[in-house]
C-alpha cells in the first residue's frame, strides 16, 4: 500500500481505497522531471553519433518502428558581408535599390543628428526605459494614494497568474521518490488514483 499525503481537513481527501489528488500530483511531476532529466542525458550523448545527414529508427523486438533519430544536413547560402558589394552587384542585375537604415551604429547616430537638426518634426519624441520606469512608478504610487491618474495614463496587469508546481528537495523526499521511481510498475497505478 502507498504511502498518503496527509491531506485531514482538506476538501480534495480522497475516499478510503484512493490515492489523493496531491499525492497523485506531486508523483507524476517528480517521476515525469526524473524522466525528462534522463531521456535529456540520454539523448545528449545519442546524439554524438550522428554526422549530418544520418538517420536511424528504433523498432521494437517485432519490428514496429517506434521513432526515428536523424540530424539534417545544414544547408549552405552566400551571405554578402559588403553592402557597397551588393549594391553594385544588384545594379547590374537590373534590380532596384531600396534605401534603408545604416546598420552601423556611428552612421546610424549621425543621421539621426543630421534629421534632428535638419526636420525634428520626422522623429517621434521618447524618454530612456530608465526613466520611463520612473514616471510609471511615481504615477502608480500616487493613483495608489489618491485613486487619480493623469490624462494618457492608464492601470495594466502587469503580469498573469501562474500556477506551480514544487518538488520537494529534503532527502527524505529523495529517498522516496528514488524507491518509487525503482517501482515503475507500481507508479504507473497512480493515473486511476487506485491503491494498488
Amino acid at each position: 500500500m502507498h504511502n498518503q499525503i496527509n491531506t485531514r481537513g482538506d476538501a480534495n481527501q480522497a475516499p478510503a481505497g484512493e490515492l489523493s489528488i496531491e499525492y497523485r500530483l506531486a508523483l507524476q511531476k517528480h517521476v515525469l522531471d526524473r524522466l525528462f532529466a534522463e531521456h535529456k542525458e540520454l539523448l545528449e550523448g545519442y546524439k554524438k553519433q550522428f554526422a549530418p545527414g544520418d538517420k536511424k529508427t528504433a523498432q521494437n523486438p517485432q519490428g514496429v518502428q517506434l521513432a526515428s533519430f536523424s540530424m539534417s544536413a545544414p544547408k549552405k547560402v552566400a551571405v554578402c558581408t559588403d553592402p557597397s558589394i551588393l549594391a553594385a552587384m544588384a545594379e547590374e542585375e537590373n534590380m532596384e535599390l531600396v534605401d534603408v537604415l545604416p546598420r552601423d551604429a556611428d552612421r546610424l547616430q549621425e543621421l539621426l543628428n543630421h534629421v534632428y537638426e535638419t526636420r525634428p518634426d520626422l522623429l517621434d519624441v521618447s524618454i530612456s526605459k530608465e526613466e520611463e520606469k520612473e514616471l510609471s512608478e511615481k504615477v502608480f504610487k500616487n493613483w495608489l494614494v489618491t485613486g487619480e491618474l493623469p490624462t494618457g495614463w492608464e492601470i495594466k496587469e502587469s503580469s498573469s497568474p501562474s500556477f506551480r508546481v514544487t518538488k520537494a528537495r529534503s532527502e527524505q523526499a529523495k529517498a522516496v521518490i528514488d524507491h518509487l521511481f525503482g517501482q515503475a510498475a507500481d507508479i504507473l497505478e497512480i493515473n486511476s488514483g487506485k491503491e494498488a
